[in-house]
């Protein structure tokens, strides 16, 4: 049933002799051949993917992927979007050590945006790397040190509007390298 007088219903236990009756943790000797040492092994958190088919594309999807370990001291995140073609395709994979005080990660991304300048098409593809470490200084508050480089490789396609069709396009591309320092105040309540 129901307690109504909570007080009334505990066990009356106000020392530290003898053992506290019910639920006191209790020192048992363990047996060093039945210890075995942690070894990682990663467990999916999240799956989600999804399907289609249409006339200009074929087929294109998207799927996401969480995986950690038990103790959650390593995380792995992919998330693509597939276009019909795994370089028009947008793909992430991360990777986050989280053992330790400071949190280290790195990554993997490409993905496609497109653009129109007047008449012509622009395409950018975007391929890179990236690292990152993050220290919580206290419950609120945490520094973030980034690096990242990439490259751009850039498709013109010439007098691509309004007919949706260009034979005559340029190509080139272009290196970026650029760190990032934040320092970051979580206030929510």
């Amino acid at each position: 049933g129901v307690a109504k007088d909570l007080l009334s219903e505990m066990s009356d236990y106000a020392g530290t002799e003898g053992a506290a009756p019910g639920d006191a943790y209790v020192n048992v000797e363990l047996d060093p051949k039945a210890v075995k040492n942690y070894r990682t092994r990663f467990t999916f958190d999240y799956v989600v993917a999804s399907a289609t088919y249409t006339t200009p594309l074929f087929f294109a999807g998207m799927v996401q992927v969480g995986v950690s370990d038990i103790l959650g001291n390593n995380q792995i995140q992919l998330a693509t979007n597939f276009d019909g073609s795994l370089e028009g395709s947008d793909i992430f994979l991360n990777y986050w050590y989280l053992a330790k005080r400071p949190d280290f990660g790195g990554g993997f991304f490409q993905y496609t945006n497109f653009f129109s300048e007047g008449r012509d098409l622009l395409i950018w593809r975007y391929l890179g790397l990236s690292a990152a470490a993050q220290y919580p200084i206290d419950r609120f508050a945490r520094a973030e040190l980034g690096l990242y480089g990439y490259k751009v490789y850039e498709t013109r396609w010439f007098d691509f509007f309004p007919r949706y069709y260009s034979e005559d396009y340029q190509k080139s591309n272009y290196n970026f390298f650029y760190p990032d320092l934040a320092l970051v105040f979580d206030n929510v309540q």
